[in-house]
């Protein structure tokens, strides 16, 4: 029960991160003919949030019980 949570919890925080990095702009970084890699790197970037999120969220909450 335990790990479907957790799984749970990491789409949710990856939905979010995604979310929130949807706001920057990433086109205005890279070159116009490199999509395909800026895209690469938001997922990237969005799986990292996602996974230090989760794993802060479930620190804390085992610390305080």
């Amino acid at each position: 029960m335990n790990q479907i949570i957790q799984i749970a919890l990491y789409f949710v925080f990856f939905a979010l991160s995604l979310y929130g990095l949807n706001a920057i702009e990433f086109r205005k970084l890279f070159y116009t003919e490199k999509t395909i890699q800026a895209q690469v790197l938001v997922l990237l970037i969005a799986m990292s949030l996602a996974y230090l999120s989760v794993q802060f969220y479930l620190a804390l909450t085992f610390t305080l019980n």
